[in-house]
């Protein structure tokens, strides 16, 4: 069975995400991968209660177009006054273990400016990403 939903669970050390949410539509043909506009986006805070600046939530993407969101070639970028646990230090045992829960989910998010030191983050496919089907 084919879905066109994709569901997972981030584990974020800010209070709320900005609505701007956009799909960079990379260099790659456009025939080959859903429009932005295809895409819904459903973002949920699931409980505050995890630990301290730490809350989980959920964003599910929708694909209602006709091609597959796959494992490259697409961005999710957005805004956030407080930073995700996955860009803290290397060494920080917060920011390890939202790094591994994104792994194990195939995708990563990271500071989207090069200085790293603004409220810009980007989520993007790992390898073996599964595709969000349209």
């Amino acid at each position: 069975m084919k879905s066109n939903k994709f569901r997972f669970r981030l584990k974020l050390i800010t209070l709320a995400l900005a609505s701007q949410l956009a799909v960079a539509n990379a260099a790659y043909s456009e025939s080959f991968h859903p429009q932005a506009t295809d895409l819904n986006l459903l973002w949920k805070v699931i409980d505050h209660t995890v630990g301290a600046d730490i809350f989980l939530g959920s964003l599910t993407i929708t694909n209602n177009g006709t091609e597959a969101l796959g494992d490259r070639d697409w961005a999710l970028y957005y805004s956030s006054v407080r930073p995700p646990a996955s860009v803290l230090p290397e060494n920080d045992p917060k920011g390890i273990a939202a790094r591994q829960q994104l792994a194990d989910q195939k995708v990563v998010i990271a500071n989207a400016d090069d200085a790293k030191s603004g409220d810009y983050f980007v989520l993007k496919p790992m390898e073996g990403f599964n595709p969000i089907n349209g």
